[in-house]
């Protein structure tokens, strides 16, 4: 069975606001970070399974966590694209 996965896309100019809620690790540049975001898709539709970008606006995704009581990280912001994509997490 095939698995759907919500991958969020970060615009160039939201991507400073973003880094943070990325980790340690993040790339230092939305080019870097958008490479590697296009290699997970690319792998993830090798895989069998559905890859769908999701266009996440830093505004948004605050407003999402103040909401629903999260803090802003990386797993939330998987949430948040998982759920504007439509699907349950």
């Amino acid at each position: 069975m095939a698995l759907a996965n919500a991958f969020p896309v970060i615009s160039k100019e939201d991507y400073p606001a973003f880094r943070p809620v990325l980790g340690p690790n993040a790339p230092n540049a939305h080019d870097e970070w958008l490479k590697i975001h296009r290699e997970q898709v690319e792998q993830t539709r090798l895989n069998g399974d559905e890859a769908a970008e999701i266009e996440i606006q830093h505004d948004e995704f605050v407003e999402f966590c103040r909401v629903n009581g999260h803090t802003p990280n990386q797993n939330a912001l998987m949430d948040f694209a998982t759920k504007k994509a439509g699907w349950k997490p």
